[in-house]
């Protein structure tokens, strides 16, 4: 309180200060009563109030309407004060305009930024409106930073009345809202909250809780990383929020108020003097415990604007006040605020401001001194408010029943029997019963709400046009079935000021001489819920609860409109994985589930900031990126992505390489997302030709490339359905003249010319049609063996060796299959071999269990191509090989390099140790062959020996061979 002079006491006056010492929002109870305070002793050191002294009489309003409602009441009944000023909260705020000031015509001051959901001639606002603040800041934030917004915050007006503002004008600027939660006082969950903004793809998040929430939603985003990633945007954060918390955890916001510490103005800096002398303060914030925020100079202003206007109207007349109220106007630390005449809300300045690891704002914009705009959706309210009239203005119509007063007794013993939520109320909409169903909905006890209006249940944002709705229903013939709300869902309005949502059907009885309405509510508020859960489960995946592919072409389609209003590039990168179905089959549910969720979050901390991640299928990711400044951005991009998964990935202690593959569509022209996402397809299946763990930019020769492969995709499906594939085989040899074995090589003849198989492999791999033709030359292969060892008299025949996709691999009927043909041909499986790459082996740990159930069948291995991957001769211990087939790169050097030479010798010698066979492949010339056998390699695969043959070639070369060797 202010300090009290020596006067009588009939010289003071009185003026009663609601501040939240308790309840969500205590951390500014202490700020606003030495604000307060502060011009107290001002407006005292002048003179006082027409020579009376001032005193400020403060009690704490509990953060919430009830408490608030006692304070008020009491303020005025036991301290005697002549106006009132408070609430920081929205529904306190509410509560005591509607339920305290109108009624007992006491005068209202409000400092703390709202809505505009209150007018009545009693009440003036001296902080900001959504037009004076969120909506200021909004198309600084698009221009700056981003068309996209997430919005969270508490369930009452008004967080969601300024939401509404700030959507409406991201709409009108063609941003987008990529979403929007709203929790009840104390119910949200930060973390949770944050984990969704950040999978969101927004660019800006912009959180509306109270006091203590609203910290720990700000904690929750520094500790998830966020800060670094987008935007963080308020309409509220002070200096009082960042003195609660650690300093790593204050800087880097963007704020949007009235008034902030660092404002530069005389009358800021003569405040700021008071407040460093003012009791108990240690020194101005951050060096002291001093600080104010908005709501403080606030209420410093709706002290200094009442003493002006009683001392200008020169009489305490409360007429004679309320008129000088009305166009009061003074030099406030903000500058200079106004009062408009019209609506009681003051023209107030706007700052956008940027906080700093030290507590302190840096003020980013000022936007001048700005005329208070009603929101639409409240002008009416204010309209009619002016008439404070009856609910219906003619003689109600109702049916002439012959219902008693004695029945009243009868419709309570039925309201408290029944399921629904039943209100009744007289033609002035007073309620005069209502069942505890309908109460509890509320938040009240029965007894509360009798003789209450029925409207104070009701939104306020819509509290007008339902009065006109049942006004109009009065004055009809209708008895029943009016439609109430927006699809006739009604906006309820708690005891705590939180929203509710509730169906609603509504009837009228003539009892005596009035008319009574019957409202008979269903809250279905959780129903609601309910489907909105449901709704963002059709639009996310359920594991990585990124957006699913129909959200994302939404999405994209979004982007696509902004980037040609701003001449912008975006990109789609589409995103493959190789193996996953494959670990999904062998692995348990719960692995590859994991497994998944950490390919996600290894993408999403790649990310740019507002960059959007989908979730496409099984193993296949999509991301949309805006504002690109040049292909170098996202080609960077993509090589971050790759390299992340260099790493392998242990889940479970058990290890997983993931081969990624990259396609990319930067979008220049005016296409949809259907065009970018095929673009980025076609560039992905390019990347996948290029090699694993590659990226691809789409242009347009890849786009007729493909197409090409397209057309041969479909033949090479064709050829396989009509028998039209061949396979020749080449001979494998010991010393230049015995046979070793053969490899069988398949062979394609598209309109009598021949497909290289470099071409025509990969794209039977990319199709899928790799299973059936690796099954069909493994039949082959098992045939012509189980030939020779019928016709042989040998128990040991050349070995057949077949070439094995990774692809194939990945068919977990695999291993039944080959045991199958094993067992159709009656091949003897010791005499088979299976080439795998190195990569092959060396990538997938599941690849080491296929290849332990085939050796068990008795089936040999052999490493093709070994020295062009990346493993090492260490495999041979922990893997069944048994032939390494060196590649033909080592071969060519071996004559003008003596290193190469040195180095096939001791592969050699080490394969020799580990009881592995060596064959060297691409041999072409004889001195090769001399330099090679002093090595002892165990046999030769090349064109100085026999090229590829056909069956029929082979038989004919061999026939002398296979004739020694034949049964007599």
């Amino acid at each position: 309180m202010c300090p009290k002079r020596q006067l009588p006491q009939e010289d003071v006056f009185r003026l009663g200060l609601m501040t939240p010492y308790s309840g969500i929002a205590n951390i500014y109870g202490l700020e606003i009563a030495t604000a307060a305070n502060i011009a107290c002793n001002e407006i005292n050191k002048k003179g006082g109030i027409l020579g009376r002294r001032l005193e400020l009489i403060i009690k704490d309003d509990g953060s919430m309407p009830t408490e608030a409602i006692i304070a008020a009441n009491s303020l005025i009944d036991n301290y005697h004060c002549d106006a009132l000023i408070g609430n920081l909260l929205s529904n306190s705020r509410l509560a005591v305009a509607n339920k305290v000031s109108l009624p007992r015509k006491i005068i209202y001051l409000n400092f703390s930024f709202y809505e505009g959901s209150i007018f009545n001639k009693y009440f003036f606002n001296f902080s900001a409106l959504p037009n004076q603040q969120i909506m200021k800041m909004i198309p600084y934030l698009i221009e700056n930073f981003g068309y996209k917004f997430y919005f969270a915050g508490s369930n009452y007006e008004w967080p969601r009345g300024s939401i509404a503002a700030a959507k409406e004008i991201i709409l009108k600027l063609k941003g987008e809202i990529v979403g929007e939660d709203y929790f009840d006082f104390g119910m949200a969950s930060p973390f949770e909250i944050a984990s969704k903004v950040a999978k969101s793809g927004t660019n800006i998040f912009m959180p509306y809780f109270a006091g203590v929430d609203q910290i720990a939603m700000l904690k929750a985003i520094v500790d998830e990383g966020l800060r670094d990633k987008i935007v963080i945007a308020m309409g509220h954060y002070d200096e009082t929020m960042m003195a609660s918390m650690p300093e790593h955890y204050r800087y880097g916001f963007y704020s949007c108020n009235s008034y902030f510490m660092s404002v530069k103005t005389p009358e800021n800096e003569l405040l700021l003097n008071e407040l460093a002398n003012f009791q108990g303060v240690t020194g101005i914030w951050p060096k002291g415990n001093g600080k104010i925020t908005n709501f403080g100079e606030g209420a410093y202003l709706c002290v200094k604007a009442y003493a002006d206007a009683v001392n200008r109207a020169k009489t305490f007349t409360k007429n004679e006040v309320l008129k000088a109220l009305s166009n009061v106007q003074l030099a406030g630390p903000q500058g200079l605020v106004k009062m408009d005449k019209k609506t009681h809300h003051a023209h107030v300045n706007s700052y956008l401001a940027k906080s700093n690891i030290d507590g302190t704002f840096s003020i980013i914009k000022s936007f001048g001194l700005i005329k208070p705009q009603i929101p639409k959706h409240y002008q009416n309210l204010h309209r009619t408010a002016k008439q404070e009239r009856n609910i219906h203005t003619n003689k109600p119509c109702a049916p002439e029943t012959t219902m008693q007063l004695d029945m009243i007794k009868e419709i309570e013993g039925i309201l408290n029997n029944v399921s629904l939520g039943i209100i009744v109320t007289n033609s002035k909409a007073e309620i005069i019963n209502i069942n505890k169903i309908a109460a509890d909905s509320f938040g009240y006890i029965e007894n509360e709400l009798i003789g209450q209006s029925l409207f104070l249940l009701f939104s306020p944002k819509e509290r007008e046009s339902y009065k006109s709705i049942i006004n109009s229903f009065l004055l009809s013939k209708k008895l029943s079935d009016i439609k109430i709300g927006n699809k006739d869902i009604v906006i309820g309005y708690t005891k705590n000021g939180c929203s509710i949502f509730l169906t609603c059907s509504t009837t009228k009885r003539k009892l005596a001489e009035d008319v009574y309405l019957f409202f008979f509510l269903n809250d279905i508020t959780k129903s609601l819920e309910e489907k909105e859960k449901l709704l963002w489960s059709t639009t996310h995946d359920p594991l990585t609860k990124l957006i699913n592919k129909f959200l994302m072409i939404r999405r994209i389609n979004s982007a696509i409109q902004r980037s040609k209003k701003k001449n912008q590039l975006l990109a789609v990168l589409c995103i493959d994985f190789q193996h996953v179905q494959f670990i999904s089959n062998v692995h348990d549910h719960p692995i590859s589930e994991l497994l998944i969720a950490e390919i996600a979050n290894r993408i999403f901390k790649q990310n740019r900031p507002g960059d959007t991640i989908s979730r496409f299928g099984e193993d296949r990711f999509v991301v949309l990126c805006e504002n690109i400044q040049s292909k170098k951005d996202i080609l960077n991009l993509s090589d971050a992505i790759i390299n992340a998964f260099k790493c392998n990935m242990t889940i479970k202690r058990q290890k997983f390489f993931m081969n990624i593959n990259i396609g990319i569509c930067i979008k220049t022209n005016e296409v949809s997302a259907t065009n970018l996402l095929r673009n980025a397809e076609i560039a992905l299946y390019e990347s996948k030709q290029i090699g694993k763990n590659q990226k691809a930019l789409f242009n347009q020769s890849i786009d007729k490339h493909l197409k090409n492969e397209l057309m041969l995709t479909t033949q090479l499906q064709l050829a396989i359905q009509k028998k039209e594939l061949s396979f020749n085989v080449q001979p494998i040899v010991i010393g230049g003249e015995g046979l070793l074995g053969i490899e069988l090589l398949v062979r394609w003849l598209y309109k009598g010319k021949p497909v290289p198989p470099d071409i025509f492999i990969p794209i039977a791999e990319h199709s899928g049609a790799i299973h059936d033709i690796g099954y069909w030359i493994l039949e082959q292969g098992c045939l012509i063996q189980s030939q020779w060892q019928l016709d042989s008299q040998s128990i040991q025949t050349p070995y057949v060796s077949i070439n094995l996709s990774s692809k194939q691999l990945e068919d977990a009927n695999f291993c039944q299959n080959v045991k199958n043909i094993l067992m159709k041909t009656s091949a003897n499986p010791s005499r088979l071999v299976l080439e795998i790459t190195e990569s092959t082996l060396m990538e997938y740990t599941q690849t080491k269990g296929v290849l332990k159930l085939l050796k068990e069948m008795g089936i040999q291995f052999a490493i093709d191509d070994f020295g062009t991957g990346y493993s090492s001769l260490k495999q041979l211990v922990n893997v069944p090989i048994n032939i390494l087939k060196v590649d033909k790169c080592f071969v060519d050097n071996i004559i003008l390099n003596n290193q190469s030479l040195l180095l096939l010798k001791y592969i050699i010698k080490m394969a020799h140790l580990f009881n592995s066979k060596v064959i060297i492949e691409g041999i072409e010339f004889e001195k090769q062959l001399d330099l090679l056998r002093n090595f002892e390699p165990d046999g030769y695969q090349g064109y100085l020996f026999y090229e590829p043959l056909t069956l029929s070639e082979f038989n004919t070369k061999f026939s002398s061979f296979f004739k020694k060797n034949q049964k007599t």
